[in-house]
Formats: structure tokens, sequence, C-alpha cells
């Protein structure tokens, strides 16, 4: 099972985002964006330290998740909040 499965990152999620990562405004970085709904920005997790980094950072993030079988090549992403770092524990 890899790190980046849907239901994985859902889990360590306080709260799931409606915006669509490849819809957010660019900020002139690929690994950025910025959501206008929440006025904060939105940073792309490409593996699991970056994900807890930024969780520990307190910014939003914005994972690729690992496409399902016949669909490679097209990429969902899952954004949000990631939960505190106090909270891991749980999951």
């Amino acid at each position: 099972m890899s790190w980046n499965e849907e239901a994985n990152i859902r889990c360590l999620l306080k709260f799931a985002c409606p915006q669509i990562w490849t819809r957010l405004p660019d900020t002139g970085s690929d690994d950025r964006r910025h959501c206008d709904e929440c006025n904060r920005d939105v940073y792309l997790v490409r593996d699991e330290e970056e994900f807890f980094r930024y969780a520990q950072e307190g910014h939003c993030v914005a994972v690729p998740i690992r496409p399902n079988v016949g669909d490679e090549g097209s990429e969902d992403y899952v954004t949000g909040s990631p939960v505190e770092p106090g909270e891991w524990h749980l999951i």
C-alpha cells in the first residue's frame, strides 16, 4: 500500500478541501498555488516527508493520489489541511 493512496491521505486531513489543485491560481512556483477562498497558499506534496514537514508548518497541502488501475496518465489530487502534529499518533 502506498502512502499517497486516497484513503491514507484523507485520514491525515482535519479538513478535506473542495478546491481543485489544477484550478487554483498560479503563484509562479511549481509547488505552490493560492486559494482565494481561504486566502492561503497550498503546497504540492510529492512524498511523505514533505507532507509531514508542511503539516508541521501549518500549511494546506495538495497530494497527488495514486491513480486507480487503468487511470495511469491522469492525476487527481486531494487538497486540505493536515491534522495537527500532536494528532499523528491517532492515525
